[in-house]
């Protein structure tokens, strides 16, 4: 795509990107094999203006006719983006709906002619436009390295943003400097400069291709030789990308030599003079902050170090905190014991001993084991001598007891043992004459 056409898209990138329709602009561009199927696929399933982007930036790498069908179909499609894009950029060279007949196809001797004469005139217009200008002049103008040194010192030390109420009582004298900074507007000078010498180094490396291609189109056309349909056209494009650049280069200076107008023109010893005033008055002020610094230092230590112990003690008692909430959140424990014939006690916040009322059970030769609740009591006979399967935990938290599924098989004198959830019974006896060698486990 043409430069111009890529400027004209990135002028309104903003625009493009709110409003622009892309399906039907991506059916037509189909038709005219501006772009691929494949192409259009990539922009589906994506948000508005990320697919605008993506298709602005997919069009810009698209070949020379592309921007000339984007534009007829955005003036069927959308015509007002149609026309802020002229608006902005009205130089475009539009497609003509009605395309005049080409002009008559040039020999090889022709074109040769032709393109040197364009090189020749395009090198001697630039030539003419450095000397009016006075390009080569203001490239070697040269600021005095005292002046940069004395501005890049009082720039160094903070300028009026470092220093508190000491620099307030003086703040007349740093403006005055600042004031006298502004008006020789060093930066800006610099880098005006070194746009011209960037520019007039982009004309020499041109000037030296223009030279190659002037060489070449000079042997082609001495040697009598025929020029390729394809390397005449080469040399068409190297021809007009030359001049193009030449046109570039030439807006670029003429743009720099006129902010270059407005540079100062006071003496610049003058300036050396002043800014050196200044420069001592502000070391001055420097001087007296630093010395307050350091009396103030001793103070600035001790309340460092306290901030510093501080901190220590917030963080001990947060983690003091943070255990005694674990602490809180922890039911409470209690010590529970029993006898054979189902007697339990059980220890108080008083560290008393008091009987356990309400058990849900009078048995013997029971088995008991601790849980995260408090105790699990399985099994055991009544006073008739009858085994009973069934099983019951006691809550130390709300002191109370809750039956849980029965075992498989009653028992007594067995083992019991809870762990990791799960309740394990192990053991017993059926009877008298009976004793069990089974394990059974219960989930909880």
């Amino acid at each position: 795509m043409d430069p111009r056409d890529k400027d004209a898209l990135l002028r309104n990138f903003v625009l493009l990107t709110d409003d622009l329709d892309t399906p039907p602009i991506c059916d037509y561009l189909i038709q005219e094999t501006i772009i691929t199927s494949d192409d259009a696929e990539q922009l589906k399933d994506k948000c508005k203006k990320e697919r605008n982007r993506d298709f602005i930036n997919m069009l810009m790498q698209k070949g020379p006719l592309a921007f000339g069908k984007f534009m007829t179909t955005l003036k069927t499609t959308q015509p007002h983006l149609y026309d802020a894009i002229l608006e902005v950029s009205p130089h475009l060279d539009l497609p003509n709906p009605n395309p005049i007949q080409p002009a008559p196809v040039l020999d090889a001797d022709q074109l040769t002619v032709l393109r040197l004469d364009k090189l020749r005139d395009a090198t001697r217009n630039m030539e003419k436009f450095l000397n009016k200008a006075k390009i080569k002049a203001t490239i070697v103008r040269k600021i005095s390295q005292d002046l940069k040194d004395k501005a890049d010192d009082i720039r160094e030390m903070g300028g009026a943003a470092s220093v508190d109420r000491e620099i307030e009582n003086n703040k007349a004298v740093l403006q005055q400097s600042q004031r006298t900074l502004d008006e020789s507007d060093l930066e800006r000078q610099q880098r005006q400069l070194s746009q011209l010498r960037r520019l007039y180094n982009q004309w020499q490396d041109l000037q030296s291709e223009r030279s190659k291609l002037e060489h070449e189109l000079v042997e082609s056309h001495t040697d009598g030789r025929n020029l390729h349909q394809v390397s005449s056209r080469e040399f068409g494009k190297r021809v007009s990308q030359s001049t193009e650049s030449q046109k570039r280069i030439i807006t670029e200076m003429e743009r720099v030599k006129q902010e270059c107008k407005a540079v100062d023109t006071r003496d610049s010893n003058q300036l050396i003079e002043s800014l050196s005033e200044d420069y001592l008055t502000f070391l001055q002020l420097k001087s007296r902050i630093a010395e307050k610094q350091k009396r103030f230092s001793k103070e600035s230590q001790a309340i460092s170090s306290f901030k510093d112990r501080l901190e220590g003690f917030c963080h001990c008692r947060k983690m003091e905190r943070s255990v005694r909430l674990d602490d809180l959140r922890t039911p409470p424990q209690s010590i529970v014991v029993g006898d054979v014939s189902s007697n339990m006690w059980v220890l108080n916040e008083d560290f008393q001993w008091r009987p356990m009322s309400d058990i849900p059970f009078k048995r013997s030769n029971y088995s008991a084991c601790a849980s995260p609740n408090g105790i699990i009591v399985t099994g055991g006979y009544d006073q008739n001598k009858k085994n009973h399967a069934d099983c019951h935990e006691y809550y130390g938290l709300n002191r109370q007891w809750q039956a849980l599924a029965p075992m498989l098989e009653a028992r007594y004198e067995h083992c019991s043992l809870f762990r990791q959830n799960a309740l394990y019974i192990i053991g017993g006896k059926r009877d008298q004459k009976t004793y069990l060698s089974s394990f059974h486990c219960m989930q909880s």
